[in-house]
């Protein structure tokens, strides 16, 4: 654990270097040509919920040019938007440890000529950090950081290096997104829920002879903060006796899927088959999506489908549960020590593995009734 810790921290120091050692070369802009470039560089969920931005605008100034900046790996999911942000793509391995690629990211932000700068990103670190105060923007924001257990080195003085550090006091990632539209827009008609400038592709997506279905996708980033394969078998079972299964998911899932599956020819194992691009499609023609706290229940909500999320008490309020209604559930088992972001100090995850199968089921069963009549 020690040098664990001495490891993480010397690679701050080192990172905190190179950061001091680029300012004298990239400094802010003087001239602006009406910029924004917003830009967040966390995961898949944390990118969907700032899509918000471009969902948005309509509501920013005809003369401001919008950009957005993602992880290289996410950038798929925006295959078929055509608003008029522009997305720049961040190849963070390459960033890290390339000093030609980074230096040439940094001229290609400069050369932008941006006028603000939005760091959007929940945990930031110090990368994160150099790339929103080195970007050439005549001002900085950044969302403040409310994460308990991110001990960044030198955090105080990245936050200084901001014109502003904003919405302290909202731990909600949709919130703090509705409030800075509002602070940059000064409308108050904010678009949170659904496809606004078609960002999300949602083509038609059927199954042989048009079956009904319900997507899910029981794996999330750290497997660790999952419901469990047993259980989603259990459900995928009891399910797909009344409806056709499809299993969302990564190509690296796929063995854990097709123990889900379990040889049942009712149940569909997509992982890996479906392009980033076209999952949105695939959940969007659902009866129903089922998830844990992950990217793709957080593309859920913003397709405004119908929905239920296990999403236990580690980031609870951070993200979910978010805009629950009839349509739009969200199941754990209540602790006291809600919170934790994860850091657990009971015997088990209980927020989640006492989550019963049977209550999911029925949820989903009366969730896609209501939803057909």
């Amino acid at each position: 654990m020690r040098f664990t810790y001495l490891k993480y921290y010397l690679n701050n120091v080192i990172a905190f270097f190179v950061f001091n050692v680029l300012r004298l070369f990239f400094r802010r802009g003087q001239n602006s040509s009406g910029a924004i470039l917003f830009m967040n560089t966390g995961s898949l969920g944390d990118v969907i919920i700032s899509t918000m931005i471009l969902g948005n605008e309509k509501l920013f100034d005809e003369s401001l040019k919008l950009f957005m900046l993602i992880k290289n790996e996410y950038t798929g999911l925006l295959k078929n938007y055509n608003g008029r942000a522009k997305v720049i793509c961040l190849q963070s391995s390459h960033y890290k440890w390339n000093p030609f690629y980074r230096i040439k990211f940094l001229k290609q932000l400069h050369s932008l000529n941006l006028s603000l700068c939005c760091n959007l990103t929940s945990a930031r670190g110090i990368s994160s950090d150099e790339i929103a105060l080195l970007s050439g923007a005549q001002k900085v924001y950044c969302f403040a950081n409310t994460w308990k257990n991110l001990k960044k080195a030198f955090s105080k003085r990245m936050d200084a290096c901001y014109d502003e550090v904003l919405f302290e006091g909202i731990e909600n990632e949709y919130e703090r997104h509705v409030e800075l539209i509002k602070k940059l827009t000064g409308s108050k008609n904010i678009n949170i829920i659904g496809n606004g400038s078609g960002i999300f592709h949602e083509k038609n997506f059927t199954l042989p002879n048009n079956k009904k279905y319900i997507a899910i996708a029981p794996l999330a980033q750290n497997f660790s903060r999952t419901w469990g394969v047993d259980k989603f078998q259990l459900l995928c079972k009891k399910l797909s006796a009344k409806y056709s299964v499809i299993l969302l998911g990564a190509g690296n899932e796929f063995k854990h899927l097709e123990t889900i599956k379990n040889g049942n020819d009712e149940i569909k194992n997509f992982a890996g088959e479906i392009a980033l691009h076209d999952l949105s499609s695939a959940i969007k023609n659902s009866l129903l999506f089922v998830g844990n706290d992950s990217g793709l229940s957080h593309l859920a909500l913003r397709l405004n489908m119908p929905m239920i999320a296990i999403i236990g008490g580690g980031a609870y309020k951070k993200y979910f549960p978010y805009a629950a209604n009839k349509t739009r559930a969200y199941q754990y088992h209540p602790l006291d020590c809600f919170g934790c972001e994860w850091v657990c100090s009971q015997k088990e995850m209980y927020c989640l593995t006492k989550v019963d199968v049977d209550e999911i089921y029925s949820a989903a069963i009366k969730m896609i009734g209501q939803n057909e009549a």
